[in-house]
């Protein structure tokens, strides 16, 4: 059962949920971290082929925790 949805784009559109990281050199470190945090031990939780968002561009960051 699919209790919540989140929508994943503009964030000057009122329907957007999540928008992009600020800045790209943002987005690289968040990665980084989240990277760091797996080979910790941490699980991702979430696959990121679940949601429909601009591949294109790179500073678009999934929840996967």
């Amino acid at each position: 059962m699919i209790k919540h949805t989140a929508k994943i784009g503009n964030p000057l559109k009122e329907d957007t949920n999540l928008g992009p990281v600020v800045k790209l050199s943002a987005a690289g470190f968040i990665k980084d971290q989240m990277n760091l945090a797996v080979k910790q031990g941490a699980k991702m939780m979430i696959n990121e082929s679940k949601f429909d968002y601009p591949k294109e561009h790179k500073n678009y960051m999934i929840p996967k925790f």
